[in-house]
């Protein structure tokens, strides 16, 4: 295996986003799919909403996207060619490997977002980006790593699109069951029961520490630790979060210490097993959401909830079925998840030869 550093305008071509007139948006797919940021960003690619007549800038097919505004350093692949406003950019490798070149952005991350300038919001020029210094591999050497990483992500995905239909499942039996004449309040079923700060919470793992349960732990985003000290612990149960922008968003938790913007949800009534009061409460999201309270900083409004009616539910356990299967794929991607972010800096360092592996 060999390797030389260079500049990323070396290996790959940067195209800067430009946004059309306001005038030719629409949203009745008249003209070129249009991405003005990072906001219909998915797992690997990006939904549009948004269409417009007067394409300027178009990332092509293919092509690694790229928020340059904050957040600076979001990426997508591009499933069509598409408009790209001011938020974004297009990048493309010389040598047409773009696969590679989404986990070699990817690993420069930090960098890129070290680069990002700006006195209200962070950005990216395009010589800032062109000057990232990266590990360079044989062309060869550049498609096996991107084989191994993408194989994965590529079965993150094929899991979520099955959870996403599992879903939509579990809400086309509730709405059959919705159909019935609703006759219990959901206060007489559940109960909230909020979270505390713990007293101390660690990076690092310390004996009779638990994992602390935040959002942004429930979303596979950080992994830290606290004290079981006078907190609240939920082991395999349902969690809503109270405060903030996703308030209103339901959880299936693993074991630990719940948050003080999350409540565990207690089940009152056993006549409804957890997996139901999971779709019950997934099937009234928006409307929850639309409810919240507080202008700076939302807030599920706990009344509303109590609020809500439902039915007598009798084939209760088609949806543990189905909620058990959801549980499964999503503990499976965190699993592939954290090999693939071990394995990416190792490749892109070449610490892991991949000359000695049969791929």
């Amino acid at each position: 295996m060999q390797y030389n550093k260079i500049r990323l305008k070396e290996i790959a071509e940067i195209n800067m986003g430009q946004s059309p007139s306001g005038s030719s948006y629409n949203n009745s797919k008249n003209g070129v799919a249009f991405l003005q940021g990072n906001r219909t960003f998915g797992f690997l690619y990006p939904s549009v909403d948004t269409w417009t007549t007067e394409p300027k800038k178009i990332g092509k097919r293919g092509s690694i996207l790229m928020s340059v505004r904050a957040p600076v350093g979001d990426l997508n692949i591009a499933n069509e060619d598409i408009c790209i406003g001011r938020g974004l950019c297009s990048i493309e490798m010389k040598n047409g490997n773009n696969e590679y070149l989404y986990y070699l952005l990817k690993n420069s991350i930090n960098e890129i977002k070290l680069k990002s300038t700006g006195t209200v919001f962070d950005s990216i020029n395009k010589k800032e980006l062109e000057d990232i210094e990266i590990m360079n591999f044989s062309k060869e050497y550049q498609d096996r790593i991107s084989k191994v990483l993408f194989n994965i992500d590529r079965k993150i995905e094929i899991n979520t699109h099955t959870n996403d239909n599992l879903q939509k499942i579990g809400f086309e039996l509730l709405s059959e069951e919705m159909e019935q004449n609703p006759v219990n309040e959901l206060r007489n079923i559940i109960k909230f029961n909020k979270g505390k700060k713990p007293l101390d919470i660690s990076e690092k793992y310390k004996e009779k520490y638990l994992p602390y349960l935040t959002i942004a732990n429930l979303n596979n985003q950080e992994y830290l630790y606290a004290s079981c000290e006078q907190v609240l612990i939920a082991k395999n149960d349902l969690l809503m979060v109270m405060d903030g922008a996703s308030s209103g968003d339901v959880y299936y938790s693993d074991n630990g210490i719940v948050g003080s913007t999350l409540a565990k949800i207690e089940i009152l009534d056993d006549r409804y097993n957890q997996a139901t009061i999971y779709f019950i409460l997934k099937y009234y999201s928006n409307y929850i959401k639309s409810k919240n309270t507080g202008s700076a900083i939302p807030h599920t409004d706990k009344e509303i909830v109590y609020k809500l009616l439902v039915p007598n539910i009798e084939k209760q356990e088609i949806y543990k079925i189905i909620l058990d299967n959801i549980l499964k794929l999503n503990n499976q991607n965190k699993i592939l998840e954290q090999l693939r972010d071990t394995l990416l800096p190792k490749l892109m360092n070449g610490e892991i030869d991949l000359d000695k592996i049969e791929i």
